[in-house]
């Protein structure tokens, strides 16, 4: 007889870990030398990808973590968006500062995002469990799910700028 089944909580979790642990290897795959170039065929460099993906991180973990819609971000997206401009804050980096550097952060934040989740009683994964965003409240599952599927879909874009440079 198999074991208990996995829990929603354990199943996302183990997810994010590995949905970051392959954007994060699909950014290495990236030479320095071209880390902060845009695509030759239009798009973002793999750099502002890293440094999107970490201020979406960033936004869905607590106040109490440095998240949240009371803190500031610089890579959101959508510029000219009311939001945005709303949550918009001086950047700690840019795409010019080295690929080892800003690696480094988005692990960073990510070690911090796991940390966070997995503190989270498992009831906090139930669908009535609220975490506030600059969108309003929304349930925590859904908000770590379609941060998995933002994180793929970057993952997949690192993994074809690294077949056009």
């Amino acid at each position: 007889m198999k074991g208990a089944p996995m829990s929603i909580k354990a199943f996302l979790l183990q997810q994010f870990e590995t949905e970051h642990q392959a954007f994060v290897q699909a950014l290495k795959g990236i030479p320095e030398e071209q880390f902060s170039r845009a695509s030759p065929c239009g798009g973002h460099s793999a750099a502002w990808m890293a440094l999107h993906i970490l201020d979406w991180t960033r936004l869905y973990l607590p106040e109490e973590q440095g998240g949240g819609p009371k803190a500031t971000y610089a890579y959101l997206g959508w510029e000219n968006e009311p939001w945005t401009q709303a949550l918009k804050g001086e950047a700690a980096m840019s795409e010019a500062t080295s690929q080892e550097t800003i690696l480094a952060a988005l692990e960073a934040a990510l070690a911090q995002a796991r940390e966070g989740y997995a503190r989270i009683p498992e009831q906090g994964f139930a669908p009535e469990y609220q975490i506030q965003t600059p969108f309003g409240e929304r349930v925590l599952s859904d908000s770590l799910a379609r941060q998995l599927r933002h994180i793929a879909y970057h993952r997949g874009q690192a993994v074809l700028l690294q077949r056009q440079l």
